[in-house]
């Protein structure tokens, strides 16, 4: 075993063995050698990467749709779209004092998300009769926005579920005492 952790040299090149729970792929498929932008939300992929594009990189994509640029749906769209999604907060006993500036934070935390990284999104934010279920694109998002609200609020129970490997869902339920 030992052996196995050695420094590697040029002759002999060993390959660690894939962890469990590691994907073997790229999370959003192989790089292309051309410009692909999102018909939805026009960011932009490239470095392996989804970017926001400024104002000036918007109209030149734009006027450019056919010097190679191809048109599809980010991850984050195609989510929002199939009605998919990673994470799920649901928010229950709510005040009526503080739901509006609970609203408030949820979307600003979204916003701010998003600035971060493009496929970091909220996806809706839904009333129900025992409060408001939020979705997400990303199960630490939702995990981090729990987080948020328990700071802001303090007399807040956060229960975080993963689910199996397979679906990656989080779902957090935060309860307001």
């Amino acid at each position: 075993m030992a052996q196995f952790y050695k420094k590697q040299t040029a002759r002999s090149l060993v390959f660690k063995p894939q962890r469990k729970g590691e994907a073997a792929h790229n999370q959003y498929g192989k790089a292309e050698h051309h410009l692909v932008v999102c018909k939805e939300c026009h960011n932009v992929l490239f470095t392996k990467e989804w970017h926001r594009p400024g104002v000036q990189l918007s109209r030149q994509i734009i006027l450019a749709r056919k010097k190679g640029v191809h048109f599809v749906l980010c991850p984050a769209c195609t989510m929002k779209k199939n009605g998919s999604y990673e994470g799920e907060v649901t928010i229950e006993n709510i005040p009526a004092a503080y739901e509006a500036e609970l609203i408030n934070l949820i979307v600003n935390f979204g916003a701010r998300a998003e600035t971060r990284d493009p496929q970091d999104r909220v996806i809706e934010i839904k009333k129900n009769k025992n409060g408001y279920r939020i979705v997400t694109t990303e199960n630490e998002l939702a995990v981090r926005l729990a987080k948020k609200i328990h700071s802001a609020f303090k007399k807040v129970g956060v229960q975080i579920n993963y689910s199996r490997e397979p679906y990656e869902v989080a779902r957090v339920k935060v309860i307001f005492c």
